[in-house]
């Protein structure tokens, strides 16, 4: 995992540099329209292999979950016990499959953009750019990360349960605050607050 982890990058960042590909490309200094093929070859390519090999990790993973499944609920006796297993693993299979859904939705545009751009390239499409294509390319790519925190507190209870403490929290602040204001009000000539009797 870790050759692909740092392997992958050193291989882009040094074949971008041998060849001296990167420049301005509209949104990013990034390898411009003329070097449409070196996009893939050093960035949308091992983009592509990183989200396959995690499809395929992810896909082992949930199989191995599936026949855990089937054997805990052989095993277990109560129940309760089978319900709570289940629970977290399935919990556990949902945010895998999220986290796929996020780098699927962040990049999706991207590669279909470039794609249509060497296309253009190898048998002259008439590909002119399309501004709603390049809108939520420029929209998506930098929100991997918040993407992923989404993913990851979707089926995570608590941090639910700890958002809806402070929420109700600012909610009972609030309400209580505009309560001691509706009931009393300030005695400007006195200087102090004086209590209303209706």
């Amino acid at each position: 995992m870790h050759l692909v982890c740092w392997g992958l990058p050193f291989y882009s960042t040094i074949g971008m540099a041998i060849q001296d590909v990167t420049g301005p490309a509209g949104a990013w200094c990034f390898i411009p329209a003329q070097h449409a093929i070196e996009r893939f070859l050093y960035y949308f390519g091992p983009l592509i292999v990183v989200f396959v090999i995690n499809v395929l990790i992810y896909a082992f993973i949930n199989y191995k979950i599936m026949k855990s499944l089937h054997r805990e609920s052989k095993r277990l006796r109560t129940s309760a016990a089978k319900a709570g297993n289940i629970a977290l693993q399935l919990k556990f299979m949902a945010r895998t499959s999220l986290f796929l859904l996020a780098f699927f939705v962040t990049w999706i545009w991207g590669l279909t953009n470039r794609a249509l751009e060497v296309v253009d390239q190898w048998v002259d499409i008439g590909f002119t750019p399309f501004a709603p294509l390049y809108i939520t390319h420029t929209f998506f790519t930098p929100l991997q990360g918040f993407l992923n925190m989404l993913a990851y507190i979707a089926v995570n209870s608590n941090v639910w349960r700890e958002w809806y403490k402070k929420i109700f929290f600012c909610r009972h602040f609030i309400k209580n605050k505009k309560q001691h204001t509706d009931n009393y009000a300030f005695d400007r000539n006195a200087g102090k607050p004086a209590e209303i009797r209706v």
